[in-house]
């Protein structure tokens, strides 16, 4: 357990300045040249991507353990890892600490082009800042979770969480600055940050070989729900922070309590 954490923690300080970095540079070419090239932009990265991954990068499992068939059992697998109750607790938390960083993602903008009527060097810093803050809390938690316990670093970052979410509806649709805005993203995303690291580690690590089945099961089930509700995004109202305070109150609150009475 302990292990795996501080082996992610390595890897997120890689993968982490990605958010931090890609607002400040999409906020400057949006400045120079058409939206349509951020789009192009990722495609070509995707592209180098595919072609590294099929060419540049070699099996590291023997071949004695591979598997005939990457499906043969799979349903099996899932059915087996989805028996440990702690394990189903841990799915719901992940799922609904998704939902809410696809509603901020969705709202963000709204509310500070449209709302706050930052300009664009601004909402690029700001977005850069709420990047930073989830990076900075999930290396800070790696660091406490195992000397405090890891359901306990859990419970704390959803309580975090609930915290914006009451704050943000108790603002409801009046209209406040912009630091006070920031504050209330801040707290909610340096809980979601700081969750990542525990969450992960209660979910995989008491799974041995199977870890890799409920690291797959856990991903198909977070993207593939928020595709579903997708379409609920849309409707949030993003003229105030209502909306998003109502998301962060329910995501967390049930996260919470699923931290509480299942794991």
């Amino acid at each position: 357990g302990d292990a795996m954490l501080k082996l992610l923690a390595r890897v997120f300080w890689i993968q982490g300045f990605a958010p931090v970095l890609a607002p400040i540079i999409g906020s400057q070419l949006i400045q120079v040249a058409d939206w349509r090239l951020l789009f192009q932009i990722f495609g070509a990265l995707a592209a180098g991507g595919l072609i590294w991954a099929l060419f540049g990068l070699s099996e590291t499992l023997a071949l004695a353990d591979r598997r005939g068939s990457v499906f043969s059992g799979m349903g099996a697998r899932f059915r087996h890892v989805l028996q440990d109750r702690s394990y189903r607790g841990l799915v719901l938390i992940s799922l609904v600490s998704t939902v809410q960083l696809y509603a901020y993602l969705n709202l963000f903008p709204f509310l500070f082009l449209d709302v706050v009527k930052v300009n664009q060097n601004s909402y690029g810093l700001l977005a850069a800042s709420v990047s930073l803050s989830w990076l900075i809390a999930f290396q800070i938690s790696a660091a406490i979770a195992p000397r405090w316990g890891y359901l306990k670093m859990l419970v704390a970052s959803m309580s975090l969480g609930v915290l914006a979410g009451i704050g943000g509806v108790t603002i409801g649709v009046n209209q406040v600055s912009a630091p006070v805005y920031m504050a209330l993203i801040y707290l909610a995303v340096i809980g979601f940050g700081a969750s990542v690291g525990p969450l992960q580690t209660l979910s995989l690590a008491p799974h041995g070989e199977e870890a890799g089945t409920a690291a797959a099961l856990m991903g198909t089930i977070n993207f593939l729900v928020t595709a579903l509700l997708s379409p609920i995004f849309t409707l949030l109202p993003s003229g105030s922070f209502f909306g998003l305070g109502l998301v962060y109150l329910c995501c967390f609150g049930v996260g919470l309590a699923a931290a509480l009475l299942v794991v």
